[in-house]
This record gives structure tokens, sequence and C-alpha cells, in this order.
């Protein structure tokens, strides 16, 4: 991978992947969203094995749907459009539901954390999971879009179709909440 890869945009790299099949385009693709993106799964999908089958459903996804991909809206956008319908076909099932996981937190470390940080971090992770699964399904899918896969309001609006007032509305209503649930450490 060369310097002028990391500088490319999700979307030239997408129609290079989608284009020739550059294996290159589609990792750098996949190592700069899957993170955020396993998160964004993780936390709305239980149990764990069916979030990570919902994940690994999402790049499926991705692949079969290459040669239809345009890139007539951000990368991201499109890519958590694809999330959002597989996390709402796995919530369809009978035997599943959406939720926030109060497990551990699934996100790579670097390392560097001391043992007594990662278990405070930790607490608030759980904390915060808590809360988000005492909050509406509208509001919650929202605030992780928002928060977890950094997406801009009008993004969100384009993926859940309805008018940024709403989505906007949404956010306030689950920051308000998850303040209330949080109390200080909000």
């Amino acid at each position: 991978m060369t310097h002028d890869d990391t500088e490319k945009s999700d979307e030239t790299l997408m129609l290079a992947y989608a284009q020739t099949g550059d294996p290159r385009a589609f990792e750098m693709l996949y190592q700069r969203h899957r993170t955020p993106l396993f998160r964004f799964v993780r936390r709305q999908v239980r149990p764990e094995a069916s979030a990570e089958e919902a994940y690994q459903d999402i790049w499926t996804s991705v692949i079969n749907s290459r040669q239809r991909y345009r890139a007539t809206a951000l990368f991201r956008t499109w890519l958590y459009t694809i999330a959002r319908n597989r996390v709402h076909d796995h919530f369809r099932r009978p035997h599943l539901h959406l939720v926030v996981e109060s497990g551990e937190d699934q996100r790579p470390t670097d390392g560097t954390d001391q043992p007594e940080a990662q278990l405070e971090q930790r607490g608030r992770c759980k904390d915060v999971r808590q809360a988000l699964s005492l909050i509406p399904d509208e509001q919650r899918e929202v605030f992780l879009l928002k928060e977890e896969a950094a997406l801009s309001m009008s993004q969100i609006t384009d993926i859940i179709g309805c008018n940024e007032e709403t989505v906007r509305s949404r956010y306030r209503y689950a920051v308000k909440k998850l303040r209330q649930l949080l109390g200080d450490e909000a």
C-alpha cells in the first residue's frame, strides 16, 4: 500500500474495487470502516454470534453489490444504509431482537492503556451500553449513526429516509435521555 493509496477517498477506492475488483482498494475500505461498523452492529444485535453474522453479511453485500455502486453519495452513507438494512433484517427474525449488549466492548485496543484505566473505561462503557438499551430504537439508531459512525445529520437522513428535523429531534431526545440516565458521567 502506497502513501498515495491512503489518501484516496472512500468513493475512489470503492469505484476501483467495483470496476476492477482491486483487492487493495477493498482492504483499505475494510480497514477504514471495520471498527465503527462493527460497533454499530454489535451495539444493536444480540447474541454476539448474530452480530458477527450481520457484520459479515454487510461486507458480503458490499462485495456482491460492488458493480451497482455509484458515487452519487458518500461511500459511508451507502455502507451504513446496507448496515441498517442488515440490522433490521436480523431484528425481524423471530429469535432475535434489537438490543444493546451489556457484555465486553469489542473495540480493538492499542495496548497503551494501563490496566486501571482499562477497567475504569470498561465500567463507563458498560454504563453507556446499559443506558443505550433503555432509549427507543429510533433514537438509539440515530445516536449510534452519529456517534459511532461519525455520520452527519444529512447522511443519517439519507440512510433512514426521514427528514432532517426528525433525525435531529431523535438525536436530541437520545442525548437528553442518556444524560438523565448517566447523570454526571454524560
